[in-house]
């Protein structure tokens, strides 16, 4: 006998429906391990304790009241939900947050968006060709003022000498 078959006939055992040759190897198998002979006294002490369990009297009608409070409690639910709904699943609290929530959304969005449009007001203006030809001269003067620059930049450093006032480590 294993583990499983013990414990499919505990219940039988305990009611004393087992058959014989069943019983005898029950009794051996759960008096040669422990843990089932400690399972099979648990189960006997469970059901001792139930059989002596103090039995709780009610009133004849208390089957009636609770069925009646029930239903009174799942009245009042339905009644608060239905009522709370003010408009697409919102109470009215929660519809008020919204809507201010959606305004100042609207509001930082035009904000956003006029504030881009500040900042490229000259890309927005000038749409026509002839326009378009003076930005590409002053494009072109922009570079011509940078080549010059940068080459009386390298005309200054070719007059200082910085070789006096240099110090190495080993000198």
């Amino acid at each position: 006998m294993n583990r499983y078959q013990f414990e499919d006939l505990i219940s039988d055992y305990i009611e004393n429906k087992i058959k014989s040759k069943d019983r005898i190897e029950f009794e051996n198998y759960f008096a040669n391990n422990i843990k089932a002979k400690k399972l099979l006294d648990s189960v006997q002490n469970n059901i001792e304790e139930m059989d002596n369990a103090y039995e709780i009297q009610v009133g004849k009608d208390f089957n009636k009241k609770l069925l009646e409070k029930i239903k009174n409690q799942s009245q009042k639910r339905k009644k608060l939900h239905s009522s709370s709904v003010f408009l697409f699943g919102f109470n009215l609290s929660q519809l008020s947050i919204m809507v201010g929530l959606i305004i100042l959304f609207i509001f930082a969005t035009v904000g956003l968006n006029n504030e881009y449009k500040i900042n490229n007001f000259e890309d927005n203006i000038y749409s026509d060709e002839g326009t378009q030809n003076t930005t590409d001269e002053i494009a072109q003067n922009y570079q011509s003022q940078k080549v010059d620059t940068t080459t009386i930049n390298q005309q200054n450093n070719k007059d200082v000498d910085f070789s006096k006032s240099m110090k190495f480590v080993n000198d």
